[in-house]
């Protein structure tokens, strides 16, 4: 996630949603028209300042402050990308509404900009893989072979995963 992508990139698994989706996911959230949603869009030019903003001026009383760990996060981002067919535009609107509903306004902006793809952080492979091995060692020493490893299965995932099972 902290590449804003739900699998590798051979995987091709993305969100697949529209900004017109997210707007609507918005204002679903937030009690603010779709008109209102996309007016502050074209004012502010990100769509995740947009839900920061809104959020943090919602028109609806929270009922309960829900929070979700990052598993549960990756989860729904995950069925969201993989929810096809009939009603699926609908169903994706409902589970990234919900997502924000329980979220502060900051969450707010990263969760819209992860499910449109343009979450942008700058954590590429090497950063990872640096981190992976400073992890493991306490400095960079390891990296090379984590590097060897990587360019076998071409998966940070499953290369931290083995990693984590064999500290």
């Amino acid at each position: 996630m902290t590449q804003g992508i739900l699998s590798p990139p051979f995987e091709g698994i993305e969100t697949g949603m529209a900004e017109k989706l997210v707007e609507t996911a918005i204002a679903t959230a937030t009690g603010f028209t779709k008109e209102e949603v996309e007016q502050d869009f074209k004012k502010r030019g990100d769509l995740g300042e947009t839900a920061e903003y809104l959020i943090s001026k919602t028109k609806l009383k929270k009922l309960a402050s829900r929070k979700f760990e990052v598993n549960k996060v990756f989860d729904t981002m995950y069925k969201i990308a993989t929810t096809s067919g009939e009603g699926s535009q609908e169903a994706k609107i409902k589970m990234l509404a919900e997502l924000l509903v329980a979220s502060s306004p900051l969450e707010a902006r990263y969760i819209v900009r992860f499910a449109l793809g343009t979450l942008r952080l700058g954590v590429g492979d090497a950063t990872i893989l640096e981190a992976l091995s400073k992890l493991v060692t306490g400095e960079r020493a390891f990296k090379e072979q984590l590097e060897n490893a990587y360019n076998i299965c071409s998966d940070l995932g499953k290369v931290a995963d083995v990693l984590q099972k064999k500290v």
